[in-house]
């Protein structure tokens, strides 16, 4: 039916109640769409749109060129299809309805088509979102907001420890772990040995005990591991996810993943490329950094469902934004072993230029160039820069819920891989020096996201939205005390009132610690109460962080060389309603180091930026009848960024050094 019946058909009557699937146009430029949107696209000629689920009069409304494609108006009746092998389009033409061809993607309705033979003939399934995508994100940037773009670097220096992290990854280890997860050596599953055959979702047992593999190994290296089991439509599978906690920047989360299940559906399937390299790479990086302590948070995720439509990944994405996880930074793995013309080609694929947070990617994408060119790999490796918004991996489904995020490919436009989806995706066929050349890299990236930008010092500028110096006698004004948790004394002192807050000008003990500042500073005790004694201090006023991208709190506090095996904390907590708190971040008192003031610095979340009322706590668990002592307590909102507000997505743009990138046109397709 062509675009014009279809309007005639949706009556008056139902242009008010109707929904219906359009493809609507982002002008550049334009105010941001109030629509239902479930996908954004950029089709062969460049042009970017959405496609939404909207009435007519809802469309009409949105004063944005639009096109009705199907008077289904139901994101689960539909599947995008993006053809990767040279007759992988014409066979698609052949088995479903297609309501939309952009010339890079095809929407086609879902109803009787078999996914698995269009998997099978070289397609890429994704399933249209079941949860629609925030309506800030619906707009493109125009002339004059592009025109305001400046560079900016991004806090990067060279590490002996990352040098050294990457040089533990060797080629034997590489190839080893790659013929156990395709099938080609056994391995030790539940204390017994058993061979891989096939990674494919429908499998039953494969899957199961490839899933539980990658469990075991990441268990090993003593992360926390999970599955998250997923069910979609008829689909049903499982996720493997271990989290390696941070340090000072512990509520600023990279992940680092890539799909464990892989094409065809047989009995013997061995997905080397398609993507049992990219599950190496999220192991081998595990194994090098779970064995230290990074600022960031970091994720190692394997997920199952990308090749039924990137369900999987959907799952934890959508999880992790429904809980207000603040990710910074998402490193996907997907094919990145083959290199047939010794051409040691990569592509790095962002969101495309005029999407506000492309920005956001390219912070990521600069990182990898930045390892490639610091750490002698440009021999190895020539990083392409693609801003190309490309949906076929399981990246996308980040973008869809605006968290920053780069699919790190091997050269999927000149140099695809032949066996793409078939038996034939072996071990014997990998380039194994591009590929552990590929792992190194990628543990450098996420070594260096981990580390984050460097933290501002407390004699950094910014807008001071709390001071509190300590440097007082007797009570302390706008400060409550909280008992959060008393479990008893040792009899010294009454319950509960043993829990106090007083100001010193120095501290009994230990007794190197003067004040940091002025000539008082605050001590709140823990004292006379058994483990688990914990205090909150809160700030009775609040602050507001409304008009600022972004806030940091920064504090000092002391920190003592004893009782490493009971560890005192601090969490630095705050709320919008002064009674349900999130903790910024967790520190540690114990020092091996020195007994010594210590100054942390760690950013507000993004759930509490652009809020009227924000309050701040100090809450201190003791572990062995211990004081807490804090002094130079600031908030201060500031213009560069740990993270970036919406607001000032479109006024940076990260700087791209030539030498080691090359843009690729947005308007590239990667159709054979």
């Amino acid at each position: 039916m062509g675009a014009l019946a279809l309007l005639c058909a949706v009556g008056a009557a139902d242009a008010e109640t109707s929904r219906v699937l359009a493809k609507v146009v982002l002008v550049p430029g334009a105010p941001a769409l109030r629509l239902t949107a479930y996908e954004r696209l950029v089709g062969a000629d460049g042009e970017e749109y959405v496609l939404a689920c909207a009435t007519q009069k809802e469309l009409d409304a949105c004063k944005a060129p639009y096109k009705i494609l199907d008077l289904r108006g139901n994101p689960n009746e539909f599947l995008l299809i993006i053809p990767r092998s040279p007759h992988a389009r014409a066979r698609v033409q052949q088995l479903g309805q297609i309501v939309h061809d952009d010339g890079c993607q095809i929407v086609m309705r879902r109803a009787g088509v078999d996914e698995a033979a269009l998997a099978a003939h070289g397609c890429e399934l994704v399933q249209l979102n079941r949860v629609p995508l925030d309506w800030r994100t619906l707009r493109a940037l125009g002339p004059e907001e592009l025109s305001l773009l400046s560079p900016i670097m991004v806090g990067y220096a060279w590490t002996n420890l990352v040098a050294t992290l990457m040089a533990n990854v060797q080629l034997g280890a590489v190839s080893s772990l790659t013929a156990r997860l395709t099938g080609e050596a056994p391995v030790v599953v539940g204390g017994t040995s058993y061979v891989i055959a096939t990674r494919n979702t429908n499998a039953g047992e494969p899957i199961d005990r490839a899933t539980q593999y990658v469990y075991e190994q990441l268990a090993a290296l003593g992360l926390g591991v999970q599955y998250q089991a997923w069910t979609n439509g008829s689909w049903h599978g499982r996720n493997v996810h271990a989290l390696q906690p941070g340090g000072v920047r512990s509520n600023e989360v990279v992940l680092v993943v890539a799909h464990l299940d892989n094409m065809p559906l047989a009995a013997r399937a061995p997905g080397a490329d398609d993507n049992a390299s990219g599950c190496v790479g999220v192991l081998l990086i595990a194994q090098q950094l779970g064995a230290f302590q990074w600022p960031r948070t970091i994720h190692y995720v394997c997920f199952t469902g990308e090749e039924q439509g990137l369900l999987g990944s959907a799952a934890y994405a959508n999880a992790l934004s429904e809980a207000g996880v603040n990710v910074v930074a998402v490193f996907n793995m997907d094919m990145i072993a083959w290199d047939a013309d010794l051409q040691p080609r990569l592509r790095l694929h962002t969101r495309t230029a005029s999407t506000p947070q492309h920005v956001t990617d390219l912070i990521i994408a600069q990182t990898f160039t930045n390892v490639v060119a610091a750490y002698g790999l440009q021999g190895a490796l020539y990083p392409l820069l693609a801003l190309t918004s490309i949906p076929y991996s399981d990246h996308w489904r980040f973008w869809n819920r605006n968290y920053p995020a780069v699919l790190a490919i091997e050269d999927d436009a000149a140099d695809f891989n032949m066996y793409y989806h078939t038996t034939n995706d072996t071990l014997a066929v990998l380039n194994l020096d591009y590929f552990t050349a590929y792992v190194k890299a990628a543990l450098g990236t996420v070594a260096h996201l981990a580390l984050g930008p460097p933290l501002p010092t407390h004699d950094s500028e910014g807008v001071v939205l709390l001071e509190e110096e300590f440097d007082i006698s007797g009570a302390l004004p706008n400060w409550q005390v909280q008992v959060v948790s008393n479990a008893g004394t040792d009899g010294v002192g009454p319950l509960g009132s043993a829990m106090i807050v007083t100001n010193v000008t120095r501290s009994a003990h230990p007794v190197s610690f003067m004040p940091h500042r002025g000539s008082h500073f605050l001590r709140f005790n823990a004292w006379n109460v058994y483990d688990g004694g914990t205090l909150r201090l809160v700030h009775a006023t609040p602050f507001s962080t409304l008009n600022f991208p972004a806030v940091k709190v920064l504090v000092a506090w002391a920190r003592d060389n004893e009782y490493p095996d009971r560890l005192d904390r601090l969490a630095i907590e705050c709320s919008t309603n002064g009674s349900a708190w999130l903790t910024i971040t967790n520190l540690t008192r114990f020092s091996a180091e020195a007994e010594c003031w210590f100054e942390e610095t760690c950013w507000l979340p993004s759930a509490m930026l652009g809020q009227p009322h924000v309050f701040l706590a100090l809450t201190f668990t003791s572990a062995h009848g211990n004081d807490c002592h804090v002094d130079s307590l600031s908030v201060r909102a500031v213009p560069e960024a740990g993270v970036l507000s919406e607001v000032f997505f479109a006024l940076f743009v990260v700087f791209v050094r030539t030498k080691t990138m090359r843009m690729v046109n947005a308007q590239q397709c990667m159709l054979c």
